[in-house]
């Protein structure tokens, strides 16, 4: 089946729906006039139409328990529609106690392959009624239009920024990346460079402090680094005197070859079940028994509050009231009788209440029982895992010649390491090493010749990152232009007579473009304006919708006796019109038979 972009409803088809027992049906034409006195079912129609295409209520909630009849143990909504080839679709949605289907043309279908046929609810409800895109779905509203929005390519937008900026932004890639990513990248380089800037002054300033103190210790600490290198030679003519290293390497490396072959085949196999038991730790016990139980938990919390409910009747009960279920006035001789009544209902709660009691109980025994058998098999598989571990890892500690050639190599990496010293004579020959080292590092340091090298050299690396950074923030600034100029192309296309949308906003603190989603009229901020001209902005928004996602829905405006008339926007292909007129019942018409247009303007 082709998608559907327009619909025309025809008929809407009520039963224990709301205020509707019996089966109620109404008849829609292109223009359609909704009246009677508050309470007769006029918003009903309108939730009627929501509720069989997405299970919502007219301003989309999904709660819909207040749409259904409490007493009945069925509903049942029907809605006859032609789409843009004039063909005829019936959708059905019926609910019986908790389970819902639906049907399309007789045949069941899914929630989303119904929204995927025609549109998802929100694009639906944001059309039909005026008020939804502005006051209800907030931030997922912004989402909804910035989707349909038109591409904007890159060279479109770089022609309206101005030679700097374009500069600035010449060999960055804006088609396939969004500037916002690279904003970011750029912040985080600034933030580098800031730090190499910080460590630069640290350096110099620690410069200056031990130039200014440690110039006239330079002697002192040329004589001190004298005398270390002369102990030093001592030991290390020591150190290798009749040792061959050349010879110690190859020996270490023929042993660690062989060192290799010996224990590569069981320390894989050892690896393999390590992996295996901690894939085995990580499981986790999944309930088959956790939906059913929150379902029958919820069950008993309904049935808890149906008993709380009916026992308070109970116990209002007394002569001279109306009973609550049927509004009799109660009397001396037809008291009992009520009052028998309502105790049975409420029996029959108790009873239903201690049957879903026991369900959970046995479903939660039965899941405890699964959760100890799972931890045991996994407990059983833990320990036979790390039996097979420990015993590979003492048949490879066991084996004479991976001990011997272990040894081997830690003797020769040891003789390597200290050759003929003691340990003693080592510790103090690397003491040497670290004094020379850090008496070099002093000297160095005061070395006027240098000093004066070394911070130019800071200096003229300072001004490099710094030269860097502000490269770095033009190219923000430009960045930022070019999200603004886009955001300006992007919505320039969606916007309205009377009413203007703004999806993006500049902080003006760091200067950076923000995704906001406001609407004016006239100029005046959506908030604050009256049920009226919210109406008649909403009005403008839905007909915006239908222009950029190219689906044409039905209109459904309630409260039609605050306002005068129209904007001189473009409308819908059906239009419905509620409006409140005082002792009335309720009633449809359309085109033909009353103008709405002109029972609007009188309503004014």
């Amino acid at each position: 089946m082709n998608p559907i972009t327009s619909m025309k409803i025809v008929r809407l088809s009520l039963t224990n729906f709301r205020n509707h027992l019996s089966n109620t049906v109404f008849s829609f034409g292109n223009i359609n006039y909704i009246f009677g006195h508050n309470g007769t079912g006029k918003t009903t129609i309108a939730h009627g139409i929501t509720y069989a295409l997405y299970g919502v209520s007219y301003y989309g909630e999904q709660n819909i328990s207040c749409l259904m009849n409490e007493n009945a143990d069925q509903v049942e909504v029907k809605l006859e529609f032609v789409d843009q080839n004039e063909e005829l679709h019936t959708l059905t949605r019926v609910r019986k106690q908790d389970k819902t289907s639906v049907f399309l043309d007789s045949y069941t279908i899914r929630q989303g392959d119904l929204e995927r046929l025609i549109c998802d609810k929100d694009t639906f409800l944001a059309q039909f009624n005026p008020l939804y895109l502005a006051e209800t779905m907030g931030n997922k509203g912004r989402e909804l239009v910035v989707k349909q929005l038109k591409p904007v390519s890159s060279q479109e937008v770089l022609s309206k920024l101005n030679q700097t900026d374009q500069e600035y932004l010449k060999n960055i890639e804006l088609e396939s990346r969004s500037p916002e990513e690279i904003i970011k990248e750029f912040r985080s380089m600034i933030n580098q460079t800031e730090r190499k800037i910080a460590v630069l002054d640290g350096n110099l300033e620690a410069m200056r402090e031990t130039f200014e103190t440690s110039v006239a210790k330079l002697s002192e600490l040329y004589g001190e680094k004298r005398v270390i290198e002369e102990k030093m030679k001592a030991i290390s003519q020591k150190q290798y005197e009749g040792i061959d290293l050349d010879d110690l390497e190859v020996q270490k490396k023929i042993l660690s070859e062989k060192l290799t072959q010996v224990s590569d085949d069981t320390n894989i196999r050892i690896a393999q079940l390590r992996t295996k038991k901690e894939q085995v730790q990580q499981q986790k016990y999944v309930s088959k028994f956790a939906p059913a139980i929150l379902q029958l938990q919820a069950e008993l919390d309904m049935a808890l509050k149906q008993y709380k409910t009916v026992n308070e009747k109970l116990q209002d009960l007394s002569v001279g009231t109306k009973c609550p279920t049927c509004f009799t006035q109660i009397t001396a001789q037809n008291f009992p009788a009520v009052q028998k009544g309502i105790q049975e209902e409420l029996q029959k709660i108790v009873i239903h209440g201690k049957d879903l009691t026991a369900q959970k109980a046995e479903l939660e025994q039965m899941d405890l029982q699964g959760l100890q058998m799972f931890e045991n098999f996994q407990k059983e598989d833990i320990q036979k895992l790390s039996k097979q571990i420990e015993e590979l890892q003492q048949k490879q500690q066991t084996t004479v010649k991976f001990s011997d050639i272990q040894n081997r190599i830690k003797q020769i990496e040891e003789q390597q390491r200290c050759g003929n010293l003691t340990d003693d004579e080592y510790s103090e020959l690397v003491s040497m090493q670290a004094d020379l080292t850090h008496l070099s590092a002093k000297i160095a340091s005061i070395d006027t010749e240098t000093y004066e090298k070394r911070v130019d050299n800071l200096l003229k690396e300072q001004e490099k990152y710094e030269g860097q950074i502000t490269d770095y923030k033009n190219t923000i600034h430009a960045l930022n232009e070019y999200i603004f100029q886009r955001a300006e192309l992007a919505v320039q296309d969606i916007q309205m007579t009377n009413v203007k949308i703004k999806l993006f906003d500049i902080v003006r603190t760091t200067g950076e473009v923000k995704g906001v989603f406001k609407f004016t009229y006239k100029g005046r901020d959506f908030e604050y304006l009256s049920l009226s001209e919210k109406i008649l902005a909403g009005i403008e928004i839905a007909g915006m919708l239908r222009k950029i996602t190219k689906i044409d829905c039905p209109l459904c405006i309630d409260n039609t006796e605050s306002i005068a008339a129209f904007n001189p926007v473009s409308m819908p292909s059906q239009t419905m019109l509620i409006r409140v007129v005082k002792n009335q019942p309720l009633a449809v018409k359309y085109q033909g038979e009353i103008n709405p247009i002109q029972e609007l303007q009188k309503a004014g």
